[in-house]
């Protein structure tokens, strides 16, 4: 109502104001006492366990790093032994290559591969280098050589003769390396057979090493008999 003295308000009774005051004090007193949960919103209580199963605590920032760190070092400690695992396959076969971050599956793959042969020393002629040579060197150096494309274990023979005063020494080599018995024969008069059975890696280089010290002297049939038959022939 205007009149002379301005505009008037009806101003609000006691009895308006407390109601308003219950309804915001109901109001607060319903939010204090409501939880959150996957459902619901509400008060969260936050902890700092890495090991909780709660479904209503909320994890702090120190947890969360805490939770990081431990994934990292298991993802670490499981690249590391990936790591192993692949350097042991490719060293055994060193035909098998395996991507430059193989998966588990790749490593389970790859060792299947390898299962497929392994060598055993057997009858069955796998490889041999049969022409007869003669050679008069005074140090060890290479005469014949097979190249295995499977590890294992192998048997290794070969036949040698001299027919001097002098002595003649074999022995078998693996990558250039000597792994045989040195056989010696001085005046054998005929070929005399050597057997030794040796370990080998796929891909190793097999190697028969001679010298004679006072006239030529001679091998053959450098063979490698195995439990598997394949019969190359290396001339």
């Amino acid at each position: 109502m205007a009149n002379g003295w301005g505009e008037w308000k009806e101003s609000e009774t006691t009895d308006g104001s407390q109601a308003k005051v219950n309804v915001v004090s109901q109001a607060l007193t319903t939010h204090d006492s409501k939880n959150a949960s996957l459902t619901t919103k509400g008060h969260v209580q936050l902890s700092s366990s890495v090991t909780s199963t709660s479904t209503s605590l909320a994890a702090t920032p120190s947890a969360v790093k805490a939770a990081m760190d431990r994934a990292n070092e298991a993802f670490q400690s499981a690249s590391n032994g990936k790591t192993l695992v692949g350097n042991a396959i490719t060293g055994f076969d060193s035909k098998i290559t395996l991507p430059a971050n193989p998966s588990f599956q790749d490593l389970a793959d790859a060792i299947d591969r390898i299962r497929l042969v392994i060598l055993e020393p057997g009858a069955n002629l796998f490889a041999s280098s049969d022409r007869e040579i003669g050679f008069y060197n005074s140090s060890y150096q290479v005469q014949k050589e097979i190249i295995v494309p499977y590890g294992g274990t192998i048997r290794v023979s070969f036949q040698a003769a001299s027919y001097f005063n002098g002595s003649a020494y074999y022995r078998i080599y693996v990558n250039g390396s000597p792994i045989g018995i040195q056989r010696v024969l001085t005046n054998s008069g005929q070929f005399t057979t050597f057997t030794q059975d040796i370990a080998i890696k796929a891909g190793d280089r097999v190697q028969l090493f001679a010298y004679s010290t006072n006239g030529t002297a001679y091998a053959r049939n450098f063979n490698i008999s195995t439990n598997l038959l394949s019969a190359t022939v290396v001339l």
